[in-house]
């Protein structure tokens, strides 16, 4: 299926260190979708306080697929997909 072209949705994500002593925390996303790519900024949260908070920006691109025409054929496993 020919991709037709891409979306991209930025959110704004709050960490807060729920630990009692300081921390550094490395962010890394887990992505589950093929052609899906996840940026975040920053990756690195430095001496992070206990119960302080930090704004993380998650920039989410995924590539848009054409549906098929109205003429073609789908076949559908017994799992429905």
């Amino acid at each position: 299926v020919p991709a037709y072209g891409t979306g991209v949705e930025r959110l704004m994500v709050n960490f807060t260190n729920p630990d009692p002593a300081p921390m550094n925390v490395i962010l890394e996303a887990e992505i589950h979708h093929p052609g899906w790519q996840v940026v975040l900024d920053p990756p690195e949260l430095l001496d992070l306080q206990p119960g302080q908070s930090r704004m993380v920006s998650m920039t989410i691109s995924v590539v848009l697929y054409s549906l098929p025409s109205s003429r073609s054929t789908v076949f559908l496993n017994s799992s429905g997909i």
